[in-house]
């Protein structure tokens, strides 16, 4: 007969080498400690995205608050627009009033040396 290998009562119950049992206990215990790392990272990862989910909503509110400002002074913006408008066309509206005022006071100068010049010629 040929070489046996030492045996013990493995977990099915039958007779396996005592190899057989020290690799499966050193499977379990490196699987263990993989799980085991991997749910640590896991909570990790979790905490991070937590936090950072915590961020993102916070710069979320803060976009909404940007928005709420840009409209409002889109808004102000538009309303100062209107009035420059309106304060543009009553400036023309005064130009040109004055213009027509110093016509009018060029005509009445030139009337007045008319008169003027008509009561030197008559002496």
């Amino acid at each position: 007969a040929g070489f046996h290998a030492p045996t013990t009562k493995g977990e099915t119950g039958g007779d396996v080498p005592d190899d057989v049992d020290r690799m499966l206990a050193f499977v379990r215990a490196t699987y263990q400690r993989n799980v085991s790392s991997r749910t640590s990272e896991a909570r990790a990862l979790a905490r991070e995205n937590a936090a950072l989910t915590e961020v993102v909503q916070a710069e979320r509110q803060r976009v909404a608050e940007l928005e709420e400002t840009v409209l409002r002074h889109g808004t102000v913006i538009a309303k100062l627009g209107d009035e420059n408008d309106a304060l543009q066309l009553e400036n023309q509206r005064l130009r040109n009033e004055v213009e027509r005022l110093m016509r009018d006071r060029h005509k009445l100068f030139a009337f007045r040396r008319a008169i003027l010049d008509s009561f030197s010629n008559e002496e």
